[in-house]
């Protein structure tokens, strides 16, 4: 009697980037802002901005819409009220055609089946994704910025965005929404949409403000095939534990001197009673701190080593000097201003390129002018 043993070897599982066929769209957007877009009321009380400090805002005495815009109804543009939402319709209508096409180039170009083996446990999702990323220039939406007691202008929110923005990037069904204007870093997902602002910032704003970005580097924002992992800013890591609430009007210690320096003022009886109730329950009246109490620069410093391989080389705003553009990577290039540091080839506001390895060609159409 002859006995045949036989063996079965297991087939090894193809890797998930291997099976997948992957395509990134890459949608910057016109936009505008609106007064609408301020929701929020300001501190109780408070008085002194008025149009002539507005003028601060050199877009009101620096933009013309021209005849036919400022001759439609309700138009307004100026420092007494800020923008009426036309010149913010105006731009997004600019962007149907576009959003239009890239439906349509979507459409018309499926994505092919992935080299998948048919005996392998597979879905869909496997083989087909299309990650879309948009960009704008100015905000989405309102909660991207802080209340207005942490804001040392309390004017930048009537400037500084419109929802307009935000309709049409869940119209296109985007994942990922790139943004600036605001000097503030951003990085949190709101209804299953990633924002993220990430600016070099102002001279004087980079030892503070956007220390998180001068301190640190340029963000690689997307990777071949995945985006980097959510980065820690001040603002959005003190939203992720505290609820927004615009009824608290306790103006923040540098509002505060930002106030008296602008000659600005507030109903002191409620700055009083609610700086009562902080030393009562701190959790009434919450400002942010750094994780564990951490001395700022220390933690700063700690936070830009743990995320270098999320930095373009070489990992510090002091070498800002030259950069280039690799191969299936996107950067997120922050606008430097004229203050004795080189300029940057490329605006936070507009996107860097995105180079694919393989796939069809970008039609003509399709193109940004």
């Amino acid at each position: 009697t002859t006995t045949t043993t036989t063996t079965t070897k297991k087939k090894k599982k193809t890797p998930l980037a291997a099976r997948r066929k992957h395509r990134v769209v890459i949608l910057p957007m016109y936009s505008w802002y609106e007064a609408a877009f301020d929701e929020e009321p300001d501190p109780p009380g408070f008085t002194g901005d008025d149009a002539t400090q507005r003028l601060r805002w050199i877009d009101y005495s620096m933009c013309s819409w021209g005849r036919d815009l400022e001759a439609r109804e309700g138009f307004f543009f100026g420092p007494e009220k800020g923008a009426s939402h036309h010149v913010a319709s105006y731009f997004a209508e600019k962007n149907t055609t576009r959003m239009a096409k890239v439906r349509t180039f979507l459409r018309e170009n499926p994505l092919p089946p992935g080299d998948a083996d048919p005996e392998e446990d597979h879905s869909d999702e496997d083989f087909q994704e299309t990650t879309t990323i948009t960009m704008s220039h100015f905000a989405p939406r309102v909660e991207l910025i802080p209340e207005k007691r942490f804001l040392v202008d309390p004017h930048l929110p009537k400037v500084c965005g419109s929802s307009k923005i935000e309709a049409q990037l869940r119209e296109i069904s985007s994942n990922c929404h790139v943004f600036g204007h605001t000097h503030l870093a951003v990085d949190e997902v709101r209804d299953d949409v990633r924002y993220v602002n990430w600016p070099l910032g102002a001279y004087r704003e980079r030892p503070t403000q956007t220390r998180v970005v001068s301190g640190g580097g340029v963000l690689l924002l997307y990777d071949a095939d995945r985006f980097a992992p959510r980065q820690w800013t001040f603002w959005s890591n003190y939203y992720r534990f505290r609820r927004r609430d615009p009824s608290v009007h306790l103006l923040a210690p540098w509002v505060r001197r930002a106030y008296n320096h602008l000659g600005f003022a507030v109903d002191d009886r409620v700055q009083q009673t609610e700086r009562s109730l902080l030393k009562r329950n701190p959790d009434a009246v919450p400002f942010p701190s750094f994780p564990d109490g951490q001395d700022p620069d220390t933690f700063y410093k700690q936070n830009a080593q743990e995320q270098r391989q999320w930095r373009l080389e070489p990992h510090t705003a002091d070498d800002f000097t030259d950069h280039g553009l690799s191969e299936g990577k996107l950067y997120l290039n922050p606008h430097v201003d004229n203050h004795g540091v080189p300029p940057m080839p490329t605006p936070l506001t507009r996107p860097a390129a995105i180079r694919p390895r393989d796939g069809p060609t970008i039609p003509e159409s399709l193109q940004v002018e």
